[in-house]
C-alpha cells in the first residue's frame, strides 16, 4: 500500500498540487531542532490538494500526522514511520467585507502564520491580534492549543472555522459556541477533523494604538524570553488552568509556571543538550545536541521537583508526536 501512496505522491507532484521528501530529517523544521526521519515529508499547496492527500493516506493505510510550524512540538527521536503533512504553503488571507453587517472579517487558511494575521489586521486598523504578532505559528495550530500572548488569543474574535473530517471524507464549518475554547485548549479537532481555514470578526480601533501595543508585546518578549535557540516556546501551562493540590501555599497562586520553576532554582538546570533557559525558566531550550528525549526526560525531572516542593502538577503546552 505504501507503493501505491507513493504514486499518488508522485502524480500530484507532477501536476503542483504538492512537494513531497522521502527519509526527511524532521529535526530540520522541527523549532527544538530534535527529532527522527519521516517515511514522507509532505507539502501540499491547496485545501484540496491537503484533503486528497490524507484521504489518499487512509485509503493506503498510511499513518500520518497534519503540522503547521512545527513550533510546539516534539517528533520522536526513532522518527515517524508514516507522513508527516505540512500545512505551511496553504496560506490565502484576506479581509472581506460582511455584505449584513458592513464590517470588515480577516479569512485566512490554515497554514497562514500568525505574524503576518497580525501585520494584516494592523493595516485594516482591527483590533485583536496585537498579542500574536510574535507567536511563531499557524492559525490551524494556533485554534488547536488556542495560542495567545499578552492578554489575546486567537480565538477572541473567531466567527467560524471549517474542518476537514477524514473518517467521513467531508468538510463542515464549526463555530466556537459549539466546539468550546479554553486556556490553551480547544474542541476545534474534536473527531479527528483537521483545520482548513478560519473566518475572524474583529472590531476596528485606532492604527496608531495597535501598533504601539505589537512594538510593545514584541519587545517584551524579546526582553523575558529566549531569542535565537532551538526550543518548542513555553513549555508548560500556567498553573492557574491546571490541576492544583489543595495544601499549596497561596504565594504560588497567580504565578507563571516558569516564576514556579525558578523558585524551585530549576533555571539552567540541564539533561542531555536540554536546559531550562536561563532567561526564562517556563522555556526548554536545546543547548547543544539535544534529543526529544533529553526534553522529556528534562520535563519530568522539572515537573517532578516542582510537585515535590510545591504540590502543583505542571501540564505540557507542547505536543509530542507519536
Amino acid at each position: 500500500m505504501e507503493k501505491n501512496f507513493s504514486l499518488f505522491l508522485k502524480e500530484a507532484q507532477n501536476k503542483g498540487s504538492l512537494k513531497y521528501f522521502t527519509n526527511f530529517d524532521l529535526s530540520s523544521v522541527c523549532s527544538a531542532g530534535t527529532g527522527g526521519s519521516a517515511v514522507f515529508f509532505i507539502t501540499p499547496y491547496t485545501v484540496s490538494s491537503l484533503t486528497e492527500t490524507v484521504k489518499s493516506a487512509n485509503c493506503c493505510g498510511i499513518k500520518y500526522r497534519v503540522i503547521g510550524n512545527a513550533s510546539n512540538i516534539l517528533f520522536p527521536d526513532q522518527g515517524f514511520d508514516g507522513a508527516i503533512i505540512s500545512s505551511k504553503k496553504i496560506n490565502t488571507v484576506r479581509v472581506n467585507i460582511n455584505s449584513e453587517t458592513g464590517k470588515k472579517e480577516i479569512y485566512a487558511e490554515c497554514g497562514v502564520m500568525l505574524p503576518v494575521l497580525s501585520k494584516l489586521a494592523l493595516k485594516n486598523s482591527l483590533y485583536g491580534f496585537a498579542g500574536l504578532t510574535s507567536i511563531p505559528a499557524t492559525v490551524g495550530g494556533a485554534l488547536i492549543t488556542n495560542a495567545g500572548a499578552f492578554g489575546d488569543e486567537i480565538s477572541d474574535t473567531l466567527t467560524s472555522f471549517t474542518v476537514y473530517l477524514p473518517e467521513r471524507d467531508k468538510t463542515e464549518e464549526r463555530t466556537p459556541a459549539s466546539y468550546p475554547f479554553s486556556y490553551r485548549n480547544s474542541n476545534a479537532a474534536e473527531g479527528g477533523a483537521i483545520i482548513l481555514s478560519a473566518l475572524f470578526s474583529p472590531n476596528t480601533a485606532n492604527m496608531v494604538e495597535i501598533r504601539e501595543k505589537m512594538l510593545q508585546n514584541t519587545e517584551k518578549r524579546k526582553a523575558t524570553q529566549p531569542f535565537g535557540v532551538k526550543s518548542v516556546g513555553s513549555f508548560f501551562k500556567k498553573p492557574d488552568y491546571i490541576t492544583v493540590n489543595k495544601n499549596v501555599s497561596s504565594e504560588f497562586y497567580g504565578k507563571s509556571a516558569g516564576e514556579i520553576i525558578e523558585i524551585c532554582g530549576l533555571k539552567g538546570k540541564t539533561i542531555g543538550g536540554a536546559s531550562v533557559s536561563k532567561k526564562h525558566a517556563g522555556f526548554l531550550i536545546n543547548s547543544g545536541n539535544a534529543t526529544t528525549s533529553d526534553f522529556l526526560l528534562l520535563a519530568e525531572n522539572v515537573k517532578r521537583i516542582v510537585f515535590e516542593k510545591t504540590g502543583i502538577i505542571l501540564i505540557e503546552e507542547c505536543i509530542k508526536i507519536n
